[in-house]
């Protein structure tokens, strides 16, 4: 498996479908917008019936006596108790209108070059080199967030449209990366590490830099993230629908990852935030859930009812397996991975509430 088909992105599906593009006031105008290929509904579903398959011949095992659960949990427990005292005790104040910002950056990186270079103008910068070539497309614009200016990198996932890309993206082997000492899916770290490469060139170490990214785009942004923290780079990452980018057993014994500003939105109808699926069954004991795949960093999920909830990390630690009656692929949960619909979510937060206009008191009664 060549890096370039490695780093191939089966976690996005086609924007010329997606229905919230006209509530967001959105124009999808990136790749596949026209003509979309006729093998992308069968790449969509291959992927979802993926995700849902592997969890369940787990269970099969796991009821068939295959592999037996051992009773070795608590220290794992504990280790993770410590960890979430530590730095997910209180979440960090959200700004809804740099989360909204931040969406509509992630969403405006699947665009062509051409379109964002319309946007943004002489400001903007792209990828280039190779990372251009083999389509792992960012842009890099300066902005202010927080009341500092900061260098915004907003990295895309790529296109996928057949079954041979998803076929490529099937590389989640674990690899110890270099920069970070951390293990990330093989697939995921050959991408970043073309675009680490090409962003060396383009950002400036004395202004912080800022990741955002959607679905392959925001585990690259998170990737990205550490490893320029690892550069001494000022950095912090948002991103929306992102899948796992490191093994539980990393996170634990690297507790500097926690550090760093990283937020992920979710919707609780996304499955992609369960990809890559488990290696190991989490039933045969701690070894086996430490070499599993999590995610870390504050969790905030986008409700239907309008709310920005903040997750139990606990979970999201110690849960690396896929619930597998959520998985089962159709339209519309598919259809929630889409990113202008984490845009519609965050503009409705960052929208300002009508006030309450107080109910008039009553006239007091009439004096005979």
């Amino acid at each position: 498996m060549t890096t370039q088909a490695a780093a191939r992105s089966i976690l996005r599906t086609s924007p010329a479908t997606r229905p919230g593009a006209a509530r967001a006031g959105l124009e999808w105008r990136g790749p596949g917008a026209a003509n979309p290929r006729p093998t992308r509904a069968i790449s969509v579903f291959v992927l979802s019936a993926l995700v849902l398959v592997l969890p369940a011949c787990q269970m099969f095992c796991t009821d068939a006596g295959i592999w037996e659960p051992v009773a070795d949990m608590a220290p794992l427990e504990a280790s993770v108790t410590c960890t979430l005292n530590t730095h997910y005790e209180k979440p960090d104040p959200l700004n809804y209108s740099e989360v909204a910002n931040d969406a509509e950056h992630a969403y405006r990186a699947y665009e062509s070059q051409a379109a964002i270079q319309a946007e943004f103008g002489d400001d903007v910068l792209q990828s280039d080199g190779l990372a251009s070539l083999i389509g792992l497309d960012y842009y890099i614009v300066t902005t202010k967030r927080a009341g500092r200016e900061v260098q915004l990198v907003a990295v895309a996932g790529t296109d996928v449209y057949d079954f041979k890309d998803i076929a490529a993206d099937l590389a989640i082997d674990r690899v110890r990366d270099a920069v970070t000492q951390l293990d990330f899916p093989e697939g995921f770290s050959h991408a970043a590490t073309v675009i680490d490469k090409s962003l060396a060139g383009q950002l400036k170490q004395d202004v912080p830099v800022h990741f955002v990214g959607h679905s392959l785009g925001g585990a690259l942004s998170t990737i990205l993230a550490l490893r320029f923290s690892r550069k001494n780079f000022e950095v912090s990452a948002t991103t929306f629908g992102a899948p796992k980018v490191t093994s539980l057993r990393s996170i634990l014994k690297n507790p500097w990852v926690h550090e760093l500003p990283i937020h992920r939105f979710t919707l609780d109808e996304d499955i992609f935030g369960h990809w890559p699926p488990p290696r190991d069954n989490p039933l045969n004991g701690s070894e086996a859930l430490l070499a599993n795949y999590a995610q870390f960093g504050q969790e905030w999920i986008l409700t239907t009812q309008g709310r920005c909830d903040f997750r139990d990390m606990r979970e999201a630690l110690l849960n690396t397996s896929v619930p597998t009656q959520a998985l089962s692929p159709s339209s519309w949960n598919l259809s929630t991975h889409a990113p202008e619909l984490y845009v519609e979510r965050t503009q409705a937060l960052a929208a300002p509430k009508p006030k309450r206009t107080p109910a008039p008191e009553s006239a007091p009664p009439a004096s005979e």
